[in-house]
């Protein structure tokens, strides 16, 4: 099958043998012949994902997202830490895998890319309720539609606050010390996030150590407000 240009001119009578020729065309393009057009990689739109932790000690099961690529996989000691797959067979074909201790904690820094198409961005992130520290944080610029398998009611739940299952399962930190925060939206999109976690990358702490650093995290507003801001 080969790729023939078709032109219809305004007012122009519609021939058999372009209707056979228009039909043909999408066999030859979804073959990718030779003049058909094709779908460039600048073409493609991607979402970009991070998770982040400090001092765990444990099991980390993370889920990445469906059509994603390869991640960008940072430990602080390789000597203390082992990649393990997944103990469930799941029902869609996100990326997942386990980031595992061996004798003590770990920081890690996750990174990855993926094809998609919707516009609805993602925040959670767990923090110590002393110190403020935030010691895990996951989020994603643009998961795919239904990706976290919530209704209407569980979705509204985690917009106004409520708990819900998080996509990575954190055992190390459920309890009465800790607490976790979800967000549909940010201002600026996600833009802020992709530079906060370049920077964080960029010092060797990674995401989660790089806000707890900079930033407080405030719990009516829940925005992220730089620390030490001097009064002009």
């Amino acid at each position: 099958m080969t790729w023939t240009d078709n032109n219809f001119p305004f007012g122009s009578i519609l021939t058999s043998s372009k209707m056979t020729n228009l039909q043909a065309n999408f066999a030859a393009m979804a073959a990718g012949d030779s003049g058909a057009p094709e779908v460039t990689k600048d073409a493609l739109k991607t979402g970009t994902g991070n998770t982040s932790a400090v001092g765990f000690l444990g099991q980390a099961n993370i889920t990445m997202a469906e059509y994603c690529f390869s991640p960008d996989i940072y430990v602080s000691s390789r000597t203390n830490t082992k990649l393990s797959g997944s103990t469930t067979n799941g029902t869609n074909q996100a990326g997942r895998f386990s980031i595992v201790t061996i004798t003590s904690s770990i920081n890690y820094d996750v990174d990855w890319r993926y094809i998609t198409a919707s516009d609805k961005p993602f925040l959670y992130f767990i923090r110590d309720k002393k110190t403020g520290a935030i010691l895990y944080s996951w989020w994603c610029d643009d998961p795919p539609p239904g990706y976290w398998h919530l209704s209407n009611e569980e979705k509204a739940n985690i917009e106004s606050g409520g708990a819900f299952d998080r996509p990575v399962q954190i055992d190390h930190w459920e309890d009465s010390k800790h607490e976790s925060f979800t967000k549909f939206d940010y201002p600026d999109g996600m833009e802020s996030f992709r530079e906060w976690t370049q920077k964080g990358k960029a010092n060797g702490h990674g995401f989660a150590k790089h806000m707890s650093d900079n930033f407080d995290f405030d719990s009516d507003s829940k925005i992220f407000k730089p620390k030490n801001l001097q009064e002009i």
